[in-house]
C-alpha cells in the first residue's frame, strides 16, 4: 500500500474547489469552539514555504477574544 504525502496548502486547494462552507476548531483552555471561516489564502513566506491563512470575520474574532478573557477572569477569581 502506498502513502500519499501532500502539504496543507494542497489540501486547502482541494477543499476550496468543493465550494462549501468551512469551519475551524479553536480550543480556549479546555473549551473547544467551532468558528466559521470566510476565506482561505495561500501565500509564500520569505523562505519560500506555503503559508495557509484562514480568514475569520472581525466580529467573530472579537467574540472569541472576549470569551477567552472571561474564562481567564473566572479562573483568577
Amino acid at each position: 500500500m502506498s502513502t500519499k504525502k501532500f502539504t496543507v496548502a494542497t489540501a486547502v486547494r482541494q477543499l476550496s474547489e468543493c465550494n462549501q462552507d468551512a469551519e475551524i476548531s479553536v480550543v480556549i483552555g479546555k473549551v473547544p469552539l467551532s468558528v466559521p471561516v470566510e476565506g482561505i489564502s495561500i501565500r509564500e513566506n520569505a523562505e519560500g514555504q506555503e503559508v495557509v491563512a484562514l480568514m475569520v470575520a472581525h466580529d467573530t474574532f472579537l467574540e472569541i477574544l472576549d470569551y477567552g478573557i472571561e474564562l481567564i477572569e473566572e479562573n483568577n477569581e
